[in-house]
């Protein structure tokens, strides 16, 4: 199992979150999981937030970018 780290820019009260998974792919699918959820309960008209995706090493693996206009 490796370490990631998920980060959410431009939303309040989000702490980041260090999770442990087996696999990249399981890191993106918890990540797009997360950006889904953010979306449904969360993003208002001219908002938006970047979810990033961080390995145990603190190197970016993955960016999602949501906006609202």
């Amino acid at each position: 199992m490796a370490a990631y780290k998920f980060i959410i820019e431009g939303r309040s009260g989000f702490e980041p979150v260090l999770l442990e998974l087996p696999t990249d792919v399981t890191a993106w699918r918890e990540a797009t999981t997360l950006c889904g959820e953010l979306v449904k309960d969360e993003l208002e008209p001219s908002t938006g937030f970047r979810l990033l995706v961080l390995d145990g090493n603190g190197v970016q693996l993955f960016q999602i970018s949501i906006a609202a206009t």
